[in-house]
């Protein structure tokens, strides 16, 4: 029972350092596009290559996701709670990226290179907040934004962990 939670739990932890590993080259090409590129190289933004750039960075994360999810179902055991776990695993890929998390982790890499961060003011032009809705998206709208999606992804696992350990421990102990 004890042993069955740690390596379900050690699974986990192996498939998210499996998945940052595996969302790291598609986040730094984004990252170098939109920050380096655009802000150090004065590379102009045009929608003509942005559309298209976005689009398939989209696909190439829920292609990921998706993926990362089928080989966890894979080698898990044919149950409900495992479909629903490779479900929350391709989730999470996806929201690791839709949420920007991986943009403050290349912003901190830029810092150790002598770069300062975004200005708390600064417009996330890139972002479909300010190009699609109009809104004008900051460094600290992405922080608050960013935080409390993390948090609610991290309760999703949070009440998914304790409900099947806790219908686990039901299971047990009626036997």
């Amino acid at each position: 029972m004890i042993i069955d939670r740690i390596r379900d739990t050690n699974r986990l932890i192996l498939w998210f350092i499996i998945m940052l590993a595996g969302l790291m080259p598609i986040t730094y090409i984004g990252w170098l596009v939109h920050y380096h590129f655009l802000n150090d190289l004065g590379l102009p933004h045009l929608m003509s290559w942005a559309i298209p750039y976005w689009i398939a960075e989209m696909l190439a994360v829920a292609f990921y996701g998706v993926t990362s999810a089928a080989g966890y179902w894979l080698l898990a055991d044919e149950t409900k709670r495992a479909r629903i776990t490779m479900f929350l695993l391709g989730l999470t890929v996806f929201w690791q990226w839709g949420c920007g998390t991986f943009d403050w982790l290349w912003f901190i890499l830029h810092k150790l290179k002598g770069f300062p961060f975004p200005a708390l003011d600064q417009i996330w032009w890139w972002n479909p907040y300010y190009w699609f809705l109009g809104i004008n998206w900051t460094t600290l709208h992405h922080i608050i934004y960013t935080i409390i999606l993390e948090a609610v992804l991290l309760a999703i696992w949070i009440i998914w962990y304790v409900h099947v350990h806790s219908s686990h421990e039901e299971a047990t102990s009626t036997v």
